[in-house]
């Protein structure tokens, strides 16, 4: 057995290396049984999948990891294309997206797919001691999509690879 011991390690510029250590994990898992988790807005709409932690340190970062959902796309009605997103309610506000645009896409140019998504986003948020940081991935119509409200946009398809699955979300509070 080797062992390694140093004093520090640095980044090549000479600043301290940045390792952040895990503080604490939630876990939300979300049954949709038979349903389909769809819509046909014109905006971003919320998956129902929300992980609420309430942050142990200043300044954290936030790891956030979901699978399980079954996304279809449908080139014959239109639904060729979605978007996905991360958003975030900062003590029971108004949800707000994390990132600058969308985290993930996904275009179909013929046919129709079920398709399994596993996202993961390093977000940051801004938020003071005491507060509770609730996650939510949202989804809406991609490029070359129908924009009529005929067009249903799925985050997950309870029909082909859908069914009874479980969807988790997990979140990691990742201190400096």
């Amino acid at each position: 057995m080797s062992t390694l011991k140093v004093n520090a390690i640095t980044e090549t510029d000479g600043s301290a290396f940045p390792f952040g250590k895990v503080l604490q994990v939630a876990q939300t898992t979300l049954d949709p049984g038979s349903s389909n988790i769809a819509s046909n807005s014109g905006s971003p709409v919320g998956s129902g999948l929300i992980t609420t932690v309430t942050p142990v340190a200043a300044g954290s970062k936030f790891l956030v990891m979901h699978n399980g959902n079954s996304a279809h796309l449908n080139e014959s009605v239109s639904n060729r294309g979605v978007r996905f997103y991360l958003y975030a309610s900062v003590a029971s506000g108004s949800y707000a997206n994390v990132a600058t645009s969308w985290i993930m896409s996904a275009h179909l140019g013929t046919s129709n797919i079920d398709f399994p998504t596993n996202q993961f986003h390093l977000a940051t948020v801004s938020y003071s001691l005491g507060q509770t940081v609730a996650f939510q991935p949202y989804y809406h119509r991609g490029a070359n999509s129908g924009n009529g409200s005929q067009d249903t946009y799925y985050w997950h398809h309870n029909g082909g690879s859908g069914q009874d699955t479980d969807i988790q979300q997990t979140v990691v509070e990742i201190g400096a």
